[in-house]
């Protein structure tokens, strides 16, 4: 560009040395006033070694340049810089800082895909996150419509209860992570440190898959009434529940079966595995005079509940040992019945007199001895526990038969009534309750015994 020094308002001859002065303080070294060259009356022009130098800088002994290169940078005929000397570069003929792009270029438009990360709105770079302005990585932003909103610099369908079943985190997210953890297009939450994502719940604690499972109580309960594994998921504590299966009654004037034994356990520990899981199938009854079966064990992380004993009959009168014991047979005077299990698993079975048993032993009580002759005694009491939710009452003891008597009862908890002679329409023995571990009720003259009922285990959890 051109230097003009006006004239009109002075005498350049008289200021002369003047404008000497101001002319050496800013025009470049290889430039001069040249006053008969007047652009107009007024004006005479900066000439940078005899040519005009309007656009560029001055260089010593070279003239004027275009004043774009990093080592001569300028403009107006000024001296011209060596930006790289200073470690800038020439932009726009002035020496700047090079900026680099993401894609490692130096061009330095203001916004594209090389240095933007958002979206472009013209010139300008935007987050890329508003519905009004929506995109990523350097792309022109767009508005979202049609109902849908700008998620991660896309236009997405936005997240509800109406069209998610995960959970929602601007866009629908299955919602089992625990990062990202939710049902029914609720906000996703994220769970703490030592929790578990599980069906879309923050969990705690142990986890697991199998049995039959229910809920109650904010308890996770799992109930195995034959032979399952336990798929632990999650390690943690959890309560347990064993019911044995009850034993069988005894044939002719015979003792009950014992109720199965239990073991309740309400704190243990268990490891995230598989667990085998077993239920104690109810002993049978016995026919020809014989004693009643003993009934099977059940069994889970290494407890065992023990069957229940089996009746005495009229060729082994005595009632056999179990969880809880059978009771004696009848045939004779003071054929004791068989005694309950060790440590807490239930009671002896009862004591017999002439034509008369004893009853099962329970989980909660011995077995009865005869009122009398001809009249079984009846079983004993099972146990109430309500870890399945409600309180249900376990392994009673089987009813002892008798003869002409009345018919004996079957403990509360599952046992089966004792029976009567046959002349009696209704004087059969009734098989103990599956799934309760009750004992089965002895036979009256002439009969055989009925079998146990089957056990159970329970594991819940808080959940």
């Amino acid at each position: 560009m051109e230097f003009l020094i006006f004239t009109n308002r002075f005498n350049t001859k008289r200021f002369y040395p003047v404008i000497l002065f101001l002319f050496s303080q800013f025009a470049g070294p290889g430039c001069k006033i040249d006053f008969s060259r007047k652009k107009s009356k007024d004006a005479a022009v900066i000439m940078c070694l005899d040519e005009p130098c309007e656009e560029g800088c001055c260089e010593i002994n070279t003239g004027c340049m275009p004043g774009t290169e990093d080592t001569a940078c300028g403009t107006g005929g000024s001296r011209c810089i060596n930006c790289e000397e200073q470690g800038l570069v020439c932009r726009d003929h002035e020496c700047v800082e090079e900026i680099v792009e993401m894609d490692g270029s130096t061009d330095p438009t203001l916004c594209k895909p090389g240095n933007c990360t958002g979206c472009c709105v013209g010139d300008i770079c935007r987050d890329g996150d508003l519905d009004n302005e929506c995109g990523r990585g350097g792309v022109e932003c767009v508005q979202c419509i049609g109902g849908t909103v700008c998620f991660n610099g896309e236009c997405v369908v936005d997240c509800g209860p109406e069209n998610c079943q995960g959970c929602c985190e601007g866009v629908c997210l299955e919602g089992n992570t625990q990062a990202a953890c939710g049902l029914g297009g609720e906000e996703c939450v994220e769970c703490a440190v030592g929790a578990n994502c599980i069906n879309g719940r923050c969990h705690e604690g142990m986890y697991a898959e199998g049995g039959d499972i229910t809920y109650s109580g904010g308890y996770r309960i799992h109930t195995f009434k034959t032979n399952g594994v336990l798929d632990v998921i999650y390690s943690g504590q959890c309560q347990v529940l064993l019911i044995a299966g009850g034993g069988g009654g005894g044939s002719n004037s015979a003792g009950g079966g014992g109720g199965g034994g239990y073991i309740f356990n309400e704190e243990v520990s268990v490891e995230a595995g598989d667990f085998n899981i077993v239920v104690g199938n109810g002993g049978q009854g016995a026919g020809g005079g014989g004693r009643g079966s003993k009934g099977g064990n059940s069994t889970a992380f290494g407890l065992t509940a023990g069957g229940g004993g089996g009746g005495g009959g009229s060729s082994d009168i005595h009632g056999q040992s179990g969880g809880c014991g059978g009771g004696g047979a009848g045939r004779g005077d003071n054929n004791d019945g068989g005694s309950g299990g060790s440590g807490n698993q239930g009671g002896n079975g009862g004591g017999s007199s002439w034509l008369a048993a004893g009853g099962g032993g329970g989980a909660g009580g011995n077995g009865q001895s005869p009122p009398g002759y001809y009249t079984g005694g009846n079983g004993g009491s099972g146990r109430s526990f309500s870890i399945s939710g409600g309180a249900v009452t376990y392994a009673g003891g089987g009813g002892g038969g008798g003869y002409h008597g009345d018919l004996s009862s079957g403990g509360v908890g599952g046992g089966g009534r004792g029976g009567n002679d046959g002349n009696n329409d209704n004087g059969g023995p009734t098989s103990g309750t599956d799934g309760l571990g009750g004992g089965g009720g002895g036979a009256g003259g002439g009969q055989n015994g009925a079998r146990g009922g089957s056990g159970v285990v329970i594991v819940r959890y808080p959940f």
